[in-house]
Order: C-alpha cells, then structure tokens, then sequence
C-alpha cells in the first residue's frame, strides 16, 4: 500500500542520482537518522481523509457573538479574539446550534471552560475549579493562575436581550457534562 500511494515519490528520487545514494546509505548501513534525509528535497505530503462530522446551522456563531456583543461573557474582552461556545457540546445527541445554547467566550476562557477550568452556574455566575487549578499547580502548571483568576467577571456578561440569555438548564447540563468540580 505504501508504494500504491507514494509511487510518484520513489520514482522521482530515482531520477537524483545523490538522492538515490544518500537513500541507499541509510538502508545500507542501517541509518535511521533523519539528519542523513535532510539534504533530501521532498514537498510535504498529502493525506486525503473522509471525515465525519455534525451538521451545525451556519449562523450560530454570528448569532451568539452579536448577541453578546462580540464581548466574552466570562470578562468582556473584544478585540476579535471572541469564539461562539456549545453550552452542550456538539458532539452530546441533544446539543443544537440555538443562541441559548450558545456563549461568546475569549479564546482562552473558552478553553478553559472545555477543560472545567471554568464554568457558568444557572445563576450566570462565573465560576472558577480550585480542584482543577490544584492539580495544574501539582503538575507545575499553574503560574499566572492569579492573574487568570482576576480578569474573570463575578457574574456573566449577558446579552441585552433576555430571549438570548443562554438556557438554565443548559448551563446546569454544561457543568454535568464536563465534570465540573469547584
């Protein structure tokens, strides 16, 4: 299979000859040292791949960040650094692509929410995990947790329209998901 797929590739290194003999040197004398390959030309390879994935309504993202005004709910930051967020996430049967499953969150606060750094309780509170920030502590990865923790809000930044306020339930079920620990 693997010359079915990169047949084009051995014959090309053929046709060089310093390629060819820096080729059968490794081979010969057992190199395994990509230093030996680096004066190679090669072009990055290919790979084509059928993927799966879930159908998701196209406007959700513009939806939810112009709802939120294109401000992070956890501490209002724009600067076009601003991602719609899954409450529920896509890859849960029951998630959907509706503003009140939705969160515009900073690319870091959405990461973190991912990761139960953060979360967001049906009272739009911003929550943070002491579990989890102990255990990046114990793992050295913690520094700046301080400075983390003081730009978060104490409440969500909501939209102004309470229709796209994002569901309780939703955020209750967000927490469950994730395994959010305080």
């Amino acid at each position: 299979m693997d010359y079915a797929l990169n047949q084009v590739r051995f014959h090309e290194l053929g046709e060089d000859r310093g390629e060819a003999e820096l080729l059968n040197r490794a081979i010969t004398e057992g190199l395994h040292d990509d230093s030996i390959l680096s004066n190679v030309e090669h072009e990055r390879q290919e790979i084509v791949s059928l993927v799966k994935k879930k159908a998701r309504y196209w406007r959700f993202r513009e939806d939810v960040l112009d709802a939120y005004g294109y401000a992070c709910t956890a501490c209002g930051t724009q600067l076009d650094l601003v991602e719609a967020a899954h409450i529920i996430p896509v890859a849960e049967p029951r998630s959907h692509d509706s503003i009140a499953n939705g969160l515009a969150l900073c690319v870091l606060h959405h990461t973190a929410y991912d990761k139960a750094i953060i979360a967001f309780n049906p009272e739009y509170q911003v929550l943070y995990s002491n579990s989890a920030l102990e255990m990046l502590r114990r793992e050295n990865l913690a520094d700046r947790s301080e400075e983390f923790l003081d730009m978060l809000n104490k409440d969500m930044l909501l939209p102004d329209e309470t229709a796209c306020y994002p569901d309780k339930d939703y955020l209750e079920r967000g927490m469950q998901i994730r395994n959010w620990q305080g």
